[in-house]
């Protein structure tokens, strides 16, 4: 009963969608039905598993190729501040740009295969996980940078030791708003 509940939501929407298709009056190839779909899914199950298993294989391959070249690129901006200064504001105007003027040019420079759906989530997971995890990169716990100074730590040892520790919240938001980005 909890259960039920918890989905009235989704109960309310399939109902008002029932109404719909039974109140409007088109053919069942413009507005098909709830009841027809979920008796197609049952009856053709293979027919939407597989289709949803190669979905989500892009979706996760994209999200990582995203996440790690936004990663990689924040680490080669901690290191240079030419890079950061070259890269930072392109990333911040092309993370600001709609996925919906993106994939349209992604489509178009790479055709209409499925390479373009992986190209197309790890372009828009890319500029995200790079603007936030190169602010997590910066964004060390005070007075630690004198420390490793101190200590003689190489550009590597804090980079290891020190920024990336530090930038995991930030990367794990851009994980987080890379999936919902995959998934729109």
């Amino acid at each position: 009963m909890r259960r039920l509940i918890d989905l009235w939501p989704i109960l309310l929407l399939l109902l008002l969608w029932q109404l719909w298709v039974s109140t409007a009056g088109y053919s069942s190839i413009v507005l098909v039905s709830p009841g027809a779909v979920f008796s197609d899914l049952l009856r053709f199950p293979g027919a939407y598993l597989l289709p949803a298993l190669h979905t989500l294989a892009f979706a996760l391959g994209g999200l990582a190729i995203g996440i790690v070249c936004g990663l990689m690129l924040a680490m080669a901006a901690w290191f240079s501040e030419f890079l950061a200064g070259v890269t930072t504001p392109f990333a911040l105007i092309l993370s600001s740009t709609p996925v919906v003027c993106l994939i349209p040019i992604v489509a178009r420079l790479f055709g209409y295969e499925g390479r373009t759906e992986l190209i197309a989530v790890a372009v828009m997971t890319f500029f995200p996980s790079f603007v936030l995890c190169a602010g997590g990169l910066k964004d060390l716990p005070a007075m630690s940078p004198g420390v490793f100074e101190v200590l003689h730590a190489t550009r590597w040892q804090t980079l290891r030791l020190l920024a990336l520790p530090a930038a995991l919240p930030r990367l794990a938001a851009a994980l987080r708003v890379g999936d919902r980005k995959s998934v729109v």
